[in-house]
């Protein structure tokens, strides 16, 4: 398709001749002449393809051509050269059923040959130019309308996009003050991140949302909250080590937030190559100068936020990180103060049974008994309460950093023996047995003084309390072939299956008990600490509890 513009009239015209016929050819120019065009340049072509490249050369005020040329006709000359210059057709028949597709297909005039003289050829010439001229206005005037409305378009596209970016504005500054109070009333790290992901979900535009913490030892993510993400995707990844390589732990550990939107990406966000779907943006949460933990977003591809947007994400990060950084310091108090309660219930209940072998001790002196044995009961009473005081201050003093290994250690059979010696001195209307074993030819066998007298006496007492007092309580005592082994049993009413999995937490008591319901806990507590294990059996009136130990570290 030839492209162009109407040329201006010029003086003289330029007109060319399309025919394969010379005679016609001739024929015309003499109309032509004899029209009083005034001086008027005549060229001729002989068919559509060499028409066509006259033209390209030097466009002509006027074409006239004949509707049957060789390679085509005049109508599709007419639809070739519609904007470039204005086609008159001539025909030696008249067909008027034709003259109007033609006007329609782009010729100007219709004239037939037998009734054409040079006047009807300079006024059809006259005609073509003019509505030519007017054509050509006319699509001046259509671009310049054309134009007018896409700049319109664009404009109220402009207002319509600045309109939508002040809404979000003021619906991100109305979700940000929303976050702010909902924040504001949270006391604990899991609730801040239940309270931060859904909004923020919806307030960044993402599909969803992750909230993970760094754990005490700085070692592993830990998932606090989640919304959007499906069950099978998110499933295993409760806990990320810090040293897996993906985005999240590549963001805790360097601290930049990242956006991964390419497919096969190195580690997705869990663990997977990327959907090349969606994108991911993980971004590492702070608090002062250290990295508390990472939200991971999942966006749909195409979606990813703009500069405005991360700007958005990244204030939130940081008021998550505030928020999450408060509700670790309300956290660590509470556990501290619920660690001091406890220390202090342990002591005061484990105090109870050097204070009563002391008391029972200065009740033997004055009805007379021997002094010596008495004194050096008295003297190990004052031992005990001397060490459990120390230990307490000691797991006070690790707790809140490092503290020197003192642990007193003991020869494992001995420990026990003069524990149950106490114990008897203090229950002296009970029947409480001995039995130990221990290899005359081997080592002592070592362990920790404190927490195992801590532990023989608890066992011990839970028995008597809840055994029948008419049967005694045996204790056997001996070493293992992975370790050292001490076990309490008594007769009595059986421990109901139910209750089994409760004996070892604090304050549990069962229901006819007047017990502090602290023994079997620091019993559980104490063997843990010292690497063990501790069992229970319950059944035909005969309750025992097993502990297993390992040797004492030296060092």
């Amino acid at each position: 398709m030839l492209s162009g513009s109407v040329q201006p009239l010029r003086s003289p015209r330029y007109v060319l001749i399309v025919d394969d016929n010379d005679e016609d050819i001739a024929w015309i120019s003499e109309l032509i002449a004899e029209a009083s065009l005034g001086q008027v340049l005549v060229s001729s072509a002989r068919c559509l393809s060499e028409a066509a490249g006259a033209v390209r050369a030097t466009p002509p005020d006027v074409v006239i051509a004949d509707f049957h040329l060789p390679d085509g006709t005049g109508i599709e000359l007419a639809e070739e050269l519609r904007h470039v210059a204005p086609v008159i057709v001539i025909t030696g028949q008249e067909q008027p059923e034709q003259s109007g597709a033609m006007i329609t297909r782009g010729a100007t005039e219709f004239l037939v040959k037998d009734e054409l003289t040079a006047k009807d050829l300079a006024r059809a010439c006259a005609n073509a130019i003019a509505r030519s001229r007017l054509e050509q206005e006319v699509r001046k005037l259509r671009e310049a309308e054309q134009a007018a409305t896409q700049r319109e378009r664009e404009a109220r596209q402009v207002a319509e996009l600045a309109l939508k970016e002040e809404q979000r504005g003021r619906e991100q500054l109305t979700a940000l003050l929303d976050l702010a109070s909902a924040l504001g009333a949270a006391l604990k790290v899991a609730q801040v991140a239940s309270i931060a992901a859904p909004r923020i979900c919806s307030a960044t535009e993402a599909e969803a949302v992750s909230i993970y913490s760094v754990d005490k030892e700085s070692t592993t993510l830990r998932l606090r909250s989640q919304h959007g993400f499906e069950r099978e995707l998110i499933a295993g990844w409760d806990a990320i080590p810090l040293t897996a390589r993906t985005p999240l732990t590549d963001a805790a550990r360097s601290g930049v937030l990242t956006l991964s939107t390419s497919s096969g990406a190195p580690g997705s966000l869990y663990g997977g190559s990327l959907s090349s779907e969606h994108s991911w943006l993980t971004l590492p949460i702070r608090a002062a100068d250290t990295i508390i933990g990472v939200v991971g977003f999942k966006f749909r591809h195409g979606h990813e936020p703009g500069e405005q947007r991360l700007g958005y994400i990244t204030l939130v990060g940081s008021m998550i990180g505030q928020a999450m950084r408060r509700a670790q310091l309300l956290e660590q108090a509470e556990a501290n103060a619920e660690f001091e309660e406890r220390l202090l219930a342990v002591l005061g209940h484990d105090l109870r049974s050097p204070l009563d072998v002391i008391s029972l001790s200065t009740g033997l002196l004055r009805l007379g008994a021997e002094r010596e044995p008495v004194l050096g009961r008295i003297e190990r009473a004052v031992g005990t309460m001397r060490d459990l005081i120390a230990d307490i201050l000691a797991r006070t003093v690790r707790r809140r950093g490092t503290a020197p290994d003192d642990t007193k250690r003991g020869n494992f059979i001995d420990v026990v023996t003069t524990q149950i010696e106490d114990l008897r001195t203090a229950n002296p209307r009970r029947d409480i047995r001995l039995e130990s074993e221990d290899s005359a030819d081997s080592a002592p066998y070592l362990c920790d003084t404190v927490r195992l007298n801590q532990i023989v006496a608890n066992l011990v007492r839970n028995a008597l309390h809840h055994g029948d007092p008419h049967t005694p309580v045996a204790i056997v005592a001996k070493r293992g072939p992975n370790g050292a082994e001490v076990s309490v049993t008594n007769q009595g009413p059986e421990i109901a299956p139910h209750r089994v999995d409760s004996l070892f937490q604090p304050f549990v008591r069962g229901a006819e008990s007047r017990g502090s319901g602290l023994g079997l806990y620091i019993v559980h507590e104490l063997v843990t600490e010292m690497g063990g294990t501790i069992s229970v059996s319950s059944a035909a009136r005969t309750t025992c509890f097993r502990v297993q130990l390992p040797e004492a570290k030296k060092g």
